[in-house]
């Protein structure tokens, strides 16, 4: 099996980070990662309502299942197709080879936290992913202007200016939502809090 050279990149370039928020869908990869065949939609439906459930397949009630397989074939299963995440056979669906090859996606779906939906669509922007990595390495706060420097020169398309803008009034508000960094735009000073099971950004760097 490979692996991509840039995983989390990948993820949010490829739409994968933002198909993987929800825990239906996520409920689903996991499903599709623990086979190596492909799995008919309605024994996947079956699984998926049963893990929702909390209970064994057996004990799934048949419209449960229908109710489940509708979400499956017209909201989420073409949303993972078109990320490149599963592929939708004669056979059944199977899990895609970027489903085996990116590291992260294991670590992703298989937390499922309260507010982890608010953690994956923050994760879902390059520039938030960049403003994390900042901060995991800083012990006290930093200031917005600061990290609006330090961000934009790694991103020799920007001025910091405009990413201060940015942060301001879109990244840092989401990110504080998500309960990622603590955000005091009075004082204009940010803090890394993170999440228990988000490892380090650096972890899985290409």
């Amino acid at each position: 099996m490979s692996t991509v050279a840039d995983p989390l990149g990948t993820l949010v370039r490829t739409g994968q980070m933002a198909a993987l928020t929800g825990h239906r869908r996520r409920r689903i990869v996991r499903v599709l990662r623990a086979r190596s065949t492909p799995i008919a939609e309605r024994r996947l439906a079956v699984r998926v309502a049963a893990a929702e459930r909390g209970a064994s397949v057996d004990a799934v009630p048949a419209a449960a299942a229908e109710d489940v397989g509708l979400a499956l074939r017209h909201v989420h299963l073409p949303a993972l197709t078109d990320a490149g995440l599963v592929e939708r056979t004669e056979g059944g669906v199977v899990a895609a080879e970027a489903l085996r090859s990116n590291p992260w996606i294991g670590q992703l779906v298989d937390a499922d936290s309260e507010n982890w939906d608010a953690v994956l669509s923050s994760l879902a922007d390059g520039q938030r992913q960049t403003v994390l990595a900042i901060l995991e390495d800083r012990d006290d706060a930093t200031s917005v202007e600061a990290l609006a420097r330090v961000t934009a020169a790694r991103d020799e398309d920007s001025s910091p200016d405009a990413v201060r803008a940015a942060l301001h009034h879109r990244h840092l508000p989401a990110l504080a939502a998500a309960d990622l960094i603590g955000y005091d735009a009075a004082d204009g000073t940010v803090t890394y809090r993170g999440h228990p099971d988000l490892p380090p950004l650096a972890a899985l760097e290409g």
